[in-house]
């Protein structure tokens, strides 16, 4: 369903709401009576929508909140805040805790990954892989991407091109998100950049532990798409969800 205004092709009026049906086929998923191609899955229809609108009037917006506890929150009655409220209204522990469960999402620029086998992981790893996307930078293809964290980890989702449809780091094995503090900037448009942001943008870095080594580290560079979701953002919230799991994992 789509709340975007448009003109029905059939009565030149135009509309709020219009709904599409998808349909599941031979070949999978797609939009009843378009030209669109046939998608594997229900997920990889909504992501690739999400990214470009295709035959859709306008993009898929994937929502980053429960819907359900919004609308119940739009219902519960408005009181005016005194001092008092405002100062509980601060986010507890146990509101971070949800959030981090819940988890947040948004779109990013994946650049490339470069492995390194180190005596620790840290900012080093991420020197490493800056150094290494700055030999590689010419032949490097930005793709725009899905990423999404929570308690579990880091789910990465894109289009088939992209490589990379859907990788997941979970937790455990992710150990530092950090920003390049030399303020690396990046131009990962193939085109005019998208309206409102910046021609260049940040680049921030993943670093995960290769499964059964204890040396070999892979560090994951991303960029910036929205400048409403920035680098710096994203990296405070990968952080908080690795320190409440470690406090988690410490107590048990």
């Amino acid at each position: 369903k789509t709340t975007q205004s448009y003109v029905d092709p059939a009565s030149k009026k135009s509309g709020g709401v219009k709904h599409f049906l998808i349909v599941p086929t031979s070949g999978g998923f797609k939009l009843f009576g378009s030209e669109e191609p046939a998608f594997n899955s229900l997920i990889q229809f909504v992501v690739e929508h999400s990214i470009t609108p295709l035959q859709l009037p306008c993009k898929l917006v994937i929502p980053m909140k429960d819907l359900a506890t919004t609308a119940i929150q739009r219902r519960s009655p408005v009181r005016p805040k005194t001092k008092s409220s405002v100062k509980k209204s601060k986010q507890s522990p146990s509101q971070l805790e949800e959030l981090i469960h819940r988890g947040a999402a948004c779109e990013v620029f994946y650049l490339m990954s470069s492995e390194a086998v180190l005596p620790s992981a840290g900012r080093e790893t991420l020197n490493r892989a800056l150094a290494d996307y700055a030999t590689r930078s010419p032949s490097v293809k930005p793709t725009l991407i899905h990423f999404k964290a929570d308690s579990s980890g880091i789910l990465l989702t894109g289009t088939a091109k992209s490589g990379i449809f859907r990788k997941h780091y979970p937790s455990l094995s992710i150990l530092h998100c950090l920003v390049d503090e030399a303020n690396t900037r990046v131009s990962p448009w193939t085109g005019n950049p998208r309206k409102g942001t910046s021609k260049t943008q940040k680049i921030f870095g993943l670093v995960t532990r290769r499964p059964g080594t204890t040396d070999r580290y892979a560090c994951h560079l991303f960029s910036e798409y929205d400048e409403t979701q920035p680098a710096a953002a994203i990296v405070k919230f990968v952080n908080q969800i690795l320190q409440v799991t470690s406090s988690q994992l410490s107590a048990q």
